[in-house]
């Protein structure tokens, strides 16, 4: 079983964990990789967050790059960040290519936020 997670157009299958894309969805679905760097975060996350985090790649996969809660950051044009539980995805897109990269970043990250007074 493969750690990335990859997902072509209609009916794809995201390999980790075998989670599928709706078959009979009539939109075009958007492909998602995961970074090395997200692999290696997304093996370290227990099972209850790596159900999580893959619900949220389905959700990307399908809906694109506007999830509830996104935000797309300031300093980095077409790079969104979603929070869950103690975690970032954040995540790269391409609209002209329908194409998603993400990475995760943990608390301890440079991408977590400093705390007051740093």
């Amino acid at each position: 079983m493969g750690a990335s997670i990859k997902s072509q157009r209609r009916g794809s299958i995201l390999s980790a964990r075998g989670l599928h894309a709706a078959q009979t969805q009539s939109v075009s679905l958007w492909k998602t990789e995961l970074s090395p760097a997200a692999q290696r975060d997304y093996r370290k996350l227990d099972r209850q967050l790596k159900q999580e985090a893959l619900q949220r790649i389905e959700d990307l996969t399908i809906d694109g790059p506007a999830l509830p809660g996104a935000i797309e950051m300031r300093a980095n044009p077409d790079t969104w960040r979603v929070r869950f539980h103690r975690y970032r995805m954040i995540y790269q897109i391409s609209r002209t290519r329908k194409y998603i990269r993400i990475t995760f970043a943990s608390p301890g990250s440079s991408c977590a936020p400093r705390p007051a007074g740093a």
